[in-house]
């Protein structure tokens, strides 16, 4: 393809910057896990979470009472985990998680090898959270350790 034929998705002379905006880039675990439950902590609003796999790991225990506890005290909160990439987390755990408010999605769940189709291949495999609609994270990280 030559230069002059690849599409264009933006233009950074099109791009409206506000003031006082902030990026981090947070490279591992030990970096990016404490920061993403403390941003849970603070929301007041609303979350969403979106991971490839969630486990009932240490860190997915403690991201998951941090969930619950945002939900308990009135933030609206939804969880999207893909079903197969996190197959191996016990159902009784997002039940819990469920519980205590959190609206959970699991992204194409498990029909059976008899439905087996090759659309059922797709999986939902970002990691995002949107805290208050005022902070996100964006990246390659699951919630496991």
């Amino acid at each position: 393809m030559s230069r002059s034929s690849r599409p264009t998705f933006f233009s950074l002379k099109s791009l409206h910057f506000v003031s006082g905006n902030q990026l981090s880039l947070l490279q591992n675990g030990a970096m990016f896990f404490p920061a993403l439950e403390a941003a849970i902590e603070g929301a007041q609003q609303e979350i969403f979470l979106e991971t490839y796999i969630f486990k009932r790991d240490a860190i997915g225990m403690r991201i998951a009472a941090a969930l619950e506890r945002a939900a308990r005290r009135g933030v609206k909160v939804r969880l999207m985990v893909d079903a197969f990439g996190s197959n191996t987390t016990p159902a009784a755990f997002f039940q819990g998680i469920q519980a205590a408010g959190v609206a959970l999605h699991l992204y194409r769940p498990k029909r059976g090898w008899l439905h087996l189709k090759r659309h059922r291949l797709r999986r939902l495999h970002r990691k995002l959270a949107c805290i208050d609609g005022t902070m996100a994270f964006a990246g390659g990280i699951n919630v496991e350790w």
